[in-house]
């Protein structure tokens, strides 16, 4: 099983990364990973960005 990155961030912090990381495909595959676990709106609407 794969350990969660970032489990302890909040979706301020997946955000942030997220505008860091825009062309690091590895680091927006660990987005991905995380996001899966999470179910809010913003959190749907940062994975629709990803993907």
């Amino acid at each position: 099983m794969k350990t969660r990155q970032y489990a302890q961030k909040s979706i301020f912090g997946l955000e942030a990364i997220f505008e860091q990381s825009r062309n690091n495909v590895s680091e927006l595959e660990q987005l991905l990973s995380e996001l899966t676990f999470r179910n809010t709106a913003r959190t749907r609407t940062l994975t629709s960005k990803i993907e």
